[in-house]
């Protein structure tokens, strides 16, 4: 079993070397998603905190909350895809 795991997981490796990485990782879009994704991801980990304390959060709030941080993420999104940030 063990023959058979290395000689995929190099082939795998083998495959991984070969491909061509630099025609679409770190393109422009790519960090704009990450950008975006990752202030979206912050903002669901505050709130869950938030949610988890007990703190009452209302529907107003949660739309407030997550408007707020829907419009942080566009702007560093944008602002990644532009290049004003970059990674």
């Amino acid at each position: 079993m063990e023959g058979f795991v290395l000689f995929y997981s190099y082939n795998l490796l083998t495959a991984l070397r070969n491909l061509d990485w630099k025609g679409w990782c770190g393109s422009k879009m790519e960090n704009a998603l990450i950008a975006f994704t990752c202030i979206i991801l912050l903002g669901i980990v505050i709130f869950i905190k938030i949610w988890w304390d007990g703190a009452g959060t209302s529907f107003t709030f949660t739309k407030w909350f997550f408007g707020i941080f829907f419009i942080a993420g566009l702007i560093v999104g944008v602002c990644a895809y532009l290049g004003v940030i970059q990674f």
